[in-house]
């Protein structure tokens, strides 16, 4: 005869059965992550695929998206505890975030989850960016990168037939695209009217006050450096003969050889009206928007920056990337979908909704195919030979910036005094910022 099992004994099996599906039903719920990326309307449309493609994937992580007002917000939001998981960054400031330990060292999942394919699949200088090689986190991976905002020379064909220059890809493939041409031709692009006024410029570029940012390309290309990147970030390097040399070359074109304008007078240079010959602009979510500015007024095409005389053309490249949150309560998931906004999967999406173009060079076959008729290789061997902005490494940022940026604005591309005078009277203040 069977004995009947104790109350006590059947009443802890449906306490733990309870337990257990209790469990099962929280291990079942999925986890939510937040997304702190841009608004707008094509911004919408890509956030809404990265997130679907994602989540079909992923059916354990929910994804929220948090409209981005500014990156200013992101110490605030992460000090508080309320930042989102996963955010875009760029700059500066995501340094300064991974340096005021606001951000995650994602080094241990690259290693464990990116193969050397995957690594070897990023742009170099690209990969490059999200680390830091300064200070006592020196060697921490913040962020992963997230497009090339790659900056190249945009030229108009029909100005060069009618002044019966070469275009820009033949002068480059008979290695005569160099500074000097860039001179030569530039004068010879320059238009005035009958009382002597430019009415379109040989060149037009924002970046000739900027020499902590896209300035800094023209430095390079020189054989310059504002700071001795990557050895030693605090090493002030814009007071040498080349990168003086680089500064000076640049006020030059602006007053004694006036193909480019001051900046005061850059609204008169529009290169989609047809008030400059040719731009240095970002080659990134630009191509689209140029061709319907231009609307079929002129033939455009893309070609790489000029020569230098340190041999280099040195291309300015943005660091737009992903990062993680340190206090994210879900790394794993966090990670997850960093792995796929910066996969191939995500970047043929922001390729194909944005327009902007890859990092990894996997996809530039596809990205190149969107734009036949454009001299699209120069985007490839430009991506090559980049330079990041110094900011990206630079120590005590915003007071080197106080100091070099007004020096290099107000002095030099005003033509207020030369580059070397101008240089050498904040060279000491510069360095004593690193004392």
């Amino acid at each position: 005869m069977r004995k009947a099992r104790p109350i006590r004994g059947r009443l802890a099996v449906i306490a733990l059965a309870l337990v257990l599906c209790t469990v099962w039903a929280a291990a079942e719920e999925p986890v939510t992550i937040t997304f702190f990326f841009r608004g707008g309307e094509l911004q919408s449309q890509l956030v809404e695929r990265w997130i679907s493609e994602f989540e079909r994937e992923n059916p354990d992580i929910r994804v929220e998206w948090h409209v981005a007002q500014s990156l200013s917000e992101l110490p605030v939001l992460i000090a508080a505890g309320v930042g989102p998981d996963v955010t875009e960054m760029w700059g500066a400031t995501a340094k300064d975030l991974a340096d005021n330990g606001f951000l995650l060292d994602l080094r241990p999942f690259v290693e464990r989850d990116f193969t050397e394919e995957d690594l070897n699949d990023f742009f170099p200088v690209s990969w490059a960016a999200g680390e830091l090689v300064y200070g006592p986190r020196k060697g921490m991976r913040y962020g992963i990168p997230s497009y090339a905002n790659l900056f190249l020379m945009y030229y108009n064909k029909n100005y060069f037939s009618e002044a019966g220059i070469p275009y820009l890809s033949e002068l480059d493939a008979q290695g005569n695209w160099t500074w000097d041409t860039l001179v030569d031709i530039g004068k010879k692009l320059t238009r005035r009217d009958a009382e002597g006024n430019i009415v379109v410029w040989g060149l037009d570029d924002d970046s000739f006050h900027q020499p902590t940012a896209r300035g800094a390309a023209w430095i390079h290309a020189a054989g310059g450096a504002v700071f001795d990147i990557p050895n030693d970030p605090t090493r002030f390097m814009l007071d040498q003969p080349e990168s003086i040399d680089a500064l000076q070359f640049l006020q030059d074109l602006i007053w004694k050889h006036q193909i480019t304008p001051p900046m005061d007078d850059r609204a008169q240079a529009h290169f989609h009206r047809g008030l400059s010959a040719m731009n240095l602009w970002m080659a990134t979510g630009w191509l689209n928007r140029l061709e319907d500015a231009v609307a079929g007024s002129f033939e455009w095409d893309l070609a790489p920056r000029p020569v230098g005389p340190g041999g280099t053309r040195s291309h300015y490249l943005a660091s737009d990337m992903f990062g993680i949150s340190a206090n994210t309560k879900h790394p794993e998931e966090a990670w997850r979908f960093v792995k796929y906004l910066t996969s191939q999967a995500g970047g043929l999406a922001d390729m194909q909704i944005m327009g902007r173009a890859p990092v990894r060079r996997s996809l530039f076959p596809a990205y190149a195919a969107m734009y036949p008729d454009k001299s699209m290789l120069y985007f490839a061997t430009g991506m090559m030979d980049s330079v990041l902005s110094p900011e990206t490494f630079m120590e005590k940022v915003n007071e080197a910036r106080n100091l070099i940026i007004p020096a290099v604005r107000d002095n030099i591309m005003k033509n207020v005094m030369p580059a070397e005078q101008a240089i050498l009277e904040i060279a000491g203040a510069v360095r004593a910022l690193y004392e």
